[in-house]
């Protein structure tokens, strides 16, 4: 009878769904900072738009703090998910 060929699985999350991930909860971060204060649901979609967009709906004018709050997360998000395979990559060149 022959032997059964053992194959070893690593278990666990591909780091390629943890920065997928990490950059997806970075995008909705804002929002659900917005959506869970307070005000009127109307205010909440004020403010959420003006985080995304930069535009204040309520002066009608455009807000570069709030565009910047909005979208900083995801921008540092991205930027390390993509410098840290680069990175490790690097660093297992020389070694």
């Amino acid at each position: 009878m022959a032997k059964k060929k053992r194959t070893s699985r690593r278990g666990g999350i591909s780091s390629a769904k943890i920065f997928s991930s990490l950059r997806m909860l970075a995008l909705v971060a804002p929002a659900a900072g917005v959506a869970l204060g307070g005000g009127t649901g109307s205010d909440k979609v004020a403010r959420g738009l003006e985080q995304y967009t930069g535009y204040n709906t309520a002066t009608q004018s455009f807000n570069m703090a709030a565009l910047k709050n909005g979208w900083s997360a995801f921008i540092a998000a991205s930027v390390i998910t993509a410098g840290v395979p680069k990175l490790n990559k690097l660093i297992k060149g020389i070694i």
